[in-house]
């Protein structure tokens, strides 16, 4: 008999006298043997279950557990399981960056606060303790690298406080890390940590961000000072500890950024416009607007969210931006090859081998259309005209 394009001969006498005899629970086909009334079943090859790191960057993207069942043919606490497992077996986002990253030195760090609805009641995060039942709220604090947009460090908490702060600086200081300004919204808790690990950096407010933002757009509606932005972006890039791509840029191309930038003017003031339309594109706020939308979707998670706000991170940090790379190439400032499945196994990044010049282009322009964004403590025009206009490289 022929069963699924096979001839089905009887296991014990070797007839071909056979017919179906039913199914299992598990979708095999029960056959029985005409001459001989012997019974066998003959079990369906069933497609192999997919990677459930594959599974896991699906759920932090936004996918429900019961979104996955049909994909890996199982019960949802099943897969919430296999899922927690996975995120929980994954490195620790702040140890991998340590082990993948030599840079340690960040110009501007943002300091971002986000309460996302959680009722786990559990111990051990920060000031959280399991008797406190008061509310389903959580709150997670992030430090964000300003040129890169990469979370360098971050800590979770019942809620904004002195304790979560204290906690995620003082990790900082333990890691190596240093910065010339923090920038926050001016919280006291945020600047009494600031005052207290990082003494001799200086703490900012996001006023000084938005000015820079009116100094770009006054400059890009002038047409003989665009090309000042590309200057600006020299200078500014030449104040950065990391001088990576500029190094690569003097070894391998005998140039320097700005020229690279110049010979790239049109589609550089392009990104830089870009920036200037799509201003919540161009500031890392919307890292934590998109945690917090993230578990909103999913809200009310009542068991530990430590390892999915890791993998989460992870995830965002990893994942290419529209120009083509990921963050942890723009903060190392070369090209790396690496993704979220990648990090779960503890895969160290492959440095992207570039063969000509114009692969590189696209991270240079992105590069320096951040660079320029930065509000960094130089020269300020205070957007008037006739500042300008005794800088004669302006018109050349």
């Amino acid at each position: 008999m022929l069963v699924d394009e096979e001839i089905i001969a009887c296991v014990k006498c070797g007839s071909d006298e056979v017919i179906k005899h039913g199914t299992t629970n598990n979708g095999g086909t029960r056959m029985r043997c005409k001459s001989c009334q012997k019974t066998w079943t003959v079990n369906k090859l069933k497609p192999p279950k997919p990677d459930i790191n594959i599974l896991t960057e699906m759920y932090l993207l936004g996918a429900t557990v019961r979104d996955i069942v049909p994909l890996y043919n199982s019960s949802p606490h099943r897969i919430n399981q296999k899922i927690r497992k996975s995120l929980t077996n994954s490195p620790n986002w702040e140890d991998y960056l340590d082990s993948t990253s030599a840079n340690k030195n960040s110009d501007i760090v943002y300091l971002l606060g986000k309460s996302f609805a959680c009722n786990y009641h559990g111990e051990g995060i920060g000031d959280y303790h399991s008797s406190d039942t008061s509310n389903n709220s959580m709150y997670m604090a992030i430090a964000v690298d300003g040129l890169s947009s990469m979370i360098i460090g971050y800590e979770v908490g019942i809620s904004e406080s002195p304790q979560v702060w204290n906690n995620l600086f003082g990790r900082l200081v333990k890691r190596g890390y240093n910065s010339k300004s923090f920038m926050s919204n001016g919280n006291d808790n945020i600047l009494d940590a600031v005052q207290k690990y990082f003494p001799s950096s200086e703490a900012t407010v996001n006023v000084f961000r938005m000015h820079r933002e009116k100094e770009i757009e006054c400059c890009l509606s002038k047409l003989p000072l665009k090309h000042k932005l590309v200057n600006d972006a020299f200078r500014y890039y030449n104040t950065l500890n990391n001088q990576t791509l500029q190094n690569t840029l003097k070894n391998f191309y005998k140039m320097d950024m700005r020229e690279a930038l110049m010979g790239n003017f049109h589609n550089f003031i392009e990104s830089v416009n870009k920036k200037s339309i799509l201003k919540t594109l161009n500031r890392v706020d919307c890292l934590a607007e998109d945690f917090k939308a993230r578990f909103e979707k999913f809200h009310m998670i009542k068991d530990d969210p430590r390892p999915i706000i890791n993998g989460w991170i992870a995830l965002k940090m990893l994942e290419k931006l529209d120009f083509g790379y990921n963050r942890l190439s723009l903060y190392n400032q070369k090209l790396l090859d690496i993704n979220f499945i990648n990090f779960t196994k503890n895969k160290v990044p492959l440095q992207i081998e570039v063969n000509n010049f114009d692969e590189l282009k696209p991270f240079i322009i992105e590069i320096g259309s951040r660079v320029l964004n930065l509000p960094l403590n130089i020269e300020r025009c205070d957007l008037n005209l006739r500042n300008c206009e005794h800088l004669s490289y302006l018109y050349h």
